[in-house]
């Protein structure tokens, strides 16, 4: 199933920023005719796909086209019912989804899903599920080589090893916050989630909109986080429950838990809705290459 969505008048495409602020200088421009492919191999900027998923279906989503396509049921090899809780993708494109206790990884073309590794075990009391998920670029990592990282909901950021299944801390989002439910990882350009609010005894906040943060991890210590801004419209529309975030061009993509896709400013936070009606009646997660191109 493919939707093609229509977002205020963007004729099917997410116009410029140039293009928007000067509607009378003619014929909308993209501003993506010189996006060639990146020297380090990554996509063209017209080529991305960010992938979103729901607890048991995988979308994509073409930013430049502006379709939303349903790819199918995970597969999973053991014949386990999905629960998925979020997706990430490497700089190759190869794409792994995090369950409450098994790290996958997925074929977007036949949905076959195998299981990578066991991150930990059911109803540890240790160690909480990762709700976000999202391969750190190289230039992005403390070890100068990607890394996976995951967050729980209250906010505790780790490194995870693909080999040892070893989780390393990385420290927690600031004090009366918690993860809303997605990381996303731009090389060249930062590490940005979406966090929500929470009371002092660690409970979300209802009616509190979320936030987007920017996330720095040193090589030594723990991550930084700098609180962007809410979720909001420029008439004070606001949104919560952003369990899904991708990049592409200028702007992050938030999938929210009732199938709402939206435009983020990432660096106010101010929100667009693209859509209400993509198909999914909610997303648990979504992800992006780290090599997708980003216009300044």
């Amino acid at each position: 199933m493919s939707l093609a969505l229509s977002a205020c008048d963007t004729g099917g495409r997410i116009p410029s920023r140039d293009a928007e602020a000067n509607p009378d200088s003619g014929p909308v421009d993209s501003g993506l005719r010189d996006s060639g492919p990146p020297i380090d191999g990554g996509p063209r900027l017209d080529d991305v796909l960010i992938y979103a998923h729901s607890e048991d279906t995988l979308y994509e989503f073409s930013p430049f086209t502006n379709t939303v396509t349903e790819l199918g049921v995970f597969d999973i090899e053991d014949g386990s019912s999905p629960n998925m809780l979020d997706l990430a993708v490497d700089g190759t494109g190869r794409i792994v989804t995090v369950g409450f206790t098994e790290i996958y990884v997925v074929d977007p073309e036949t949905m076959e899903t195998l299981i990578s590794f066991t991150y930990r075990e059911d109803r540890d009391p240790d160690i909480d599920p990762l709700f976000g998920l999202s391969f750190i670029p190289a230039d992005l990592s403390p070890s100068g080589r990607e890394i996976l990282i995951g967050a729980t909901n209250s906010g505790d950021l780790y490194e995870v090893d693909p080999v040892t299944a070893r989780l390393t801390p990385r420290g927690r989002y600031p004090d009366n916050w918690g993860s809303s439910g997605d990381i996303t990882s731009i090389s060249g350009l930062g590490t940005f989630a979406t966090l929500r609010q929470r009371d002092a005894d660690g409970r979300p906040i209802e009616g509190e909109p979320d936030a987007v943060a920017e996330i720095t991890i040193p090589s030594s210590g723990d991550a930084t986080i700098r609180i962007i801004g809410t979720t909001r419209t420029a008439g004070g529309e606001t949104f919560t429950k952003l369990f899904g975030l991708g990049y592409w061009g200028r702007d992050l993509y938030g999938f929210s838990s009732e199938g709402q896709l939206l435009q983020i400013d990432r660096e106010t936070g101010i929100t667009t809705v693209v859509t209400d009606t993509t198909g999914a009646m909610q997303f648990y997660g979504a992800g992006v290459t780290t090599k997708v191109p980003f216009l300044i």
